[in-house]
């Protein structure tokens, strides 16, 4: 199952095509494939709370409240939006009144912004982020929350220095912080972009040929 407020407003029901910010089912974010993994991976159903708007940087519109400086708006809005999300559970899913529902991970995919932005915000992405995760996982009360970071794919492997920077510098190197990530690996999001391609455009023939190049 799949929850996302959208400016056109909410989304809810099983996971499918058409959970993106777009009206209409054309459309699908990381949720789509990422959602299939987990379900087929899980036995008990599975909600994903999605949180989304483009844009953003985690130097500034995400900013945790441990990294200093002024919280970001799209922080609270994203811990609002999820602890709403988790009290609507039974209202939003019926079939799945009765059950009980924990909060079981964290996923975060982001850093376009931050890597366009100011020279800090790539310097500073590593910092953010573990600041990121431990404010979290302090908010909801669960110090050992597991957590998925999504590594920037966009451009594939031939990406100039700001990509790189994020990739790095940031969703890479912020897990030598042990406390924040005693288990660690990594899938890059770019190795993962053709067959995924691929997919769709079986899913999706009548919407035009998608290219592998494509970001």
């Amino acid at each position: 199952y799949c929850r996302f407020v959208t400016r056109n407003g909410l989304k809810k029901g099983p996971l499918s095509i058409g959970f993106a910010g777009y009206p209409g089912k054309h459309h699908i974010g990381p949720e789509f494939q990422f959602g299939h993994v987990i379900g087929d991976a899980v036995d008990a159903p599975v909600v994903l709370i999605k949180t989304a708007w483009g844009g953003k940087s985690l130097f500034k519109d995400f900013r945790p409240p441990s990294a200093g400086g002024e919280t970001g708006p799209y922080y609270r809005q994203m811990l609002e939006e999820v602890k709403t999300g988790l009290d609507s559970l039974e209202v939003d899913f019926p079939e799945l009144k009765g059950r009980n529902a924990r909060l079981a991970g964290f996923v975060w995919f982001q850093g376009w912004n931050d890597a366009f932005g100011p020279e800090k915000a790539r310097s500073e992405y590593a910092k953010n982020l573990v600041c990121l995760i431990r404010d979290v996982r302090e908010e909801f009360k669960s110090p050992h929350l597991p957590v998925v970071v999504g590594e920037l794919g966009n451009g594939g492997l031939k990406v100039g220095a700001n990509i790189v920077a994020i990739r790095d510098q940031g969703q890479r190197d912020f897990r030598i912080d042990h406390r924040v990530c005693p288990g660690r690996g990594r899938f890059p999001q770019q190795d993962a972009w053709p067959p995924l391609v691929r997919q769709c455009r079986k899913l999706l023939p009548h919407r035009g040929r998608a290219r592998e190049s494509d970001g």
